[in-house]
C-alpha cells in the first residue's frame, strides 16, 4: 500500500494504549483516512483487529520492563507496510482528511509548532525544559512522517543506536534537565542532531493541537483541561468554542472512554 499511518501501541500496568489505537483508527475513518496499522505485544480482539488493515505483533519486545513503552519505535522503517507513513501516538483523534500531497517535497518530517485548542502558539518549556536548556531541536513524534528512502532507513538506524545507549548519550546532549527515561522525543531530536537535520518548518503540514495541561497559556493551575473547559462533540470536535481540525492530541487519558462509544456510532 502507497500510504498509511502506523500507530505503536502497548498497554503497561495502569494505561491500555491499544484501546486508544482503536480510537484513533475509528477518528480516521469516521474523517475519510483510510489505511491504519497497529504494532503492538499481544493478539487483539476482532472488533480492533477489524479496525485496522494489519495488526504486527512484534517478535523481539525491548519494552517489555519498560512502563512508557517507547523502546521498539525506532522500528517504524521497517515494520511500516506502507511507502509513505505518518506515524502517530495512540491517544491522538484525526478530525480531518490527510492531503498526501502537501508531503511531495518530504522525505522525513517532524512537528515543531504544535497548537492550543484556541489554535494559538504553545507555550511549550514547562514540560520541554530539556530541549530549551541543551538546544536539541524541538520536535514531536507524537506526530512524524517519512518516506521509504535510503536516507530515511539510516536515520532509524541511527535512533536504533541512541535508544538502545540511550544513558550514554544523554550524558553528552542533555547535561541540564537530563531526563531520567528513555524518551522517543529526546532520541530522535539527538538523532536529528548527529545527522544533521536541516528541515525546520515555521507552519507545521498538519495542525497538531496539543492539549498537555501547561501548554494552554492559561494561568497556573492544576486541573485537568476537561474540568477547565467544556468540550462537545457533535458535528465534529468543540473544546469550548472552538471547532477542533487536524490532529488533536487529547493527553488525559479518560477522554479515550468519553468519546469512544460516540465515535463506534458514527462508523457502525
Amino acid at each position: 500500500m502507497k500510504q498509511g499511518i502506523l500507530i505503536f501501541a502497548q498497554n503497561n500496568t495502569t494505561d491500555n494504549y491499544v484501546k486508544q489505537a482503536y480510537l484513533c483508527a475509528m477518528s480516521g475513518i469516521h474523517s475519510g483516512n483510510k489505511h491504519f496499522t497497529l504494532v503492538t505485544d499481544h493478539e487483539v480482539d476482532a472488533k480492533t483487529q477489524l479496525i485496522f488493515d494489519k495488526v504486527i505483533v512484534l517478535e523481539n519486545d525491548q519494552a517489555v520492563d519498560s512502563e512508557w513503552k517507547i523502546e521498539n519505535r525506532w522500528k517504524a522503517f521497517d515494520l511500516s507496510p506502507y511507502n509513505e507513513t505518518i506515524v502517530v501516538d495512540s491517544d491522538v483523534l484525526f478530525l480531518n482528511k490527510i492531503d498526501w500531497a502537501q508531503f511531495k517535497d518530504q522525505t522525513l518530517y517532524f512537528t515543531q509548532n504544535p497548537i492550543t485548542y484556541r489554535q494559538e502558539p504553545i507555550n511549550d518549556t514547562y514540560y520541554r525544559k530539556v530541549f530549551h536548556q541543551n538546544a536539541l531541536f524541538n520536535i514531536y513524534t507524537g506526530l512524524y512522517y517519512f518516506k521509504k528512502t535510503k536516507v530515511v532507513a539510516q536515520f532509524f538506524a541511527l535512533l536504533e543506536t541512541v535508544v538502545t545507549n540511550w544513558e550514554d548519550f544523554y550524558e553528552i546532549f542533555c547535561k541540564d534537565f537530563k531526563p531520567k527515561h528513555c524518551s522517543i522525543d529526546v532520541c530522535t531530536a539527538i538523532a536529528l542532531e548527529l545527522m544533521e537535520y536541516d528541515n525546520f518548518q515555521e507552519i507545521d503540514l498538519i495542525d497538531f493541537v496539543h492539549m498537555k495541561l501547561h501548554a494552554q497559556n492559561w494561568v497556573d493551575t492544576s486541573e485537568k483541561w476537561q474540568e477547565k473547559v467544556d468540550w462537545y462533540f457533535n458535528e465534529g470536535l468543540k473544546i469550548g468554542n472552538h471547532k477542533q481540525h487536524g490532529v488533536f492530541h487529547y493527553t488525559e487519558k479518560d477522554f479515550c472512554d468519553k468519546i469512544l462509544s460516540r465515535y463506534e456510532e458514527c462508523i457502525g
